[in-house]
């Protein structure tokens, strides 16, 4: 399964407003799916809703092959009756439990041992800053060192900006940089950070040298 940053959309176009709603038609039309990084509020995954799908189908036949049949039913229930009728960026214990139950069909399956393989397998995390309403974000699994990169990425250009002559460096030469923890080229998290207002670019005033990257104003 394919992900980006939305930050990356908002670094080509620059109208933020209209990616937002165009990311908004396309989750209610089922086409995409977006999905929260709980490691930074601010930043959420996007990716297919057909290689979303694909990836909890693709759970659910490994679960079966391994003889693991209730669990290989609940990530197929998911996929089939939960996915296609949420396209918000998480949802209620009570409505998730509800829509599994319902494709059940008279199996004889307990409603915890529905929920846990999916929270077992990162395409639910819990959300905690709702506590009068139990609910789940949709998560995208096994991206632990992706977010860590881009995390400790953030964290070393942020410093090595600070840390430079007058706050600034050229954009050029930032980009350039070999990371000394993240896997990444450095130009994916330089346009994530502009993107995201963690860096801010300005045109430099000689002709040619590009453009200047100082701190930005998020944290």
């Amino acid at each position: 399964m394919n992900v980006i940053l939305a930050h990356h959309i908002y670094a080509v176009v620059q109208d933020k407003n209209c990616v937002d709603r165009e990311v908004f038609e396309l989750r209610r039309a089922g086409l995409v799916r977006q999905m929260r990084m709980l490691a930074s509020p601010t930043s959420t995954f996007l990716a297919l809703e057909t290689e979303y799908r694909g990836a909890v189908l693709a759970v659910s036949r490994a679960k079966r092959e391994n003889g693991e049949e209730k669990a290989s039913l609940a990530f197929e229930l998911f996929a089939t009756f939960v996915l296609p009728n949420c396209s918000d960026l998480f949802i209620e214990d009570e409505v998730l439990r509800a829509r599994l139950e319902a494709g059940c069909k008279g199996k004889r399956i307990g409603k915890s041992d529905m929920v846990e393989p999916l929270l077992n397998e990162g395409f639910l995390l819990h959300r905690t800053n709702m506590p009068e309403v139990k609910c789940y974000w949709f998560a995208v699994p096994k991206v632990g060192s992706l977010v860590k990169w881009i995390l400790e990425a953030r964290a070393e250009l942020k410093h090595n900006v600070a840390q430079s002559p007058h706050k600034e460096v050229l954009r050029s030469h930032l980009v350039a940089k070999s990371l000394k923890k993240s896997s990444i080229h450095a130009v994916y998290h330089v346009e994530e950070m502009v993107a995201s207002r963690r860096l801010r670019a300005f045109d430099a005033i000689s002709d040619g040298e590009g453009q200047l990257i100082r701190p930005g104003y998020v944290p």
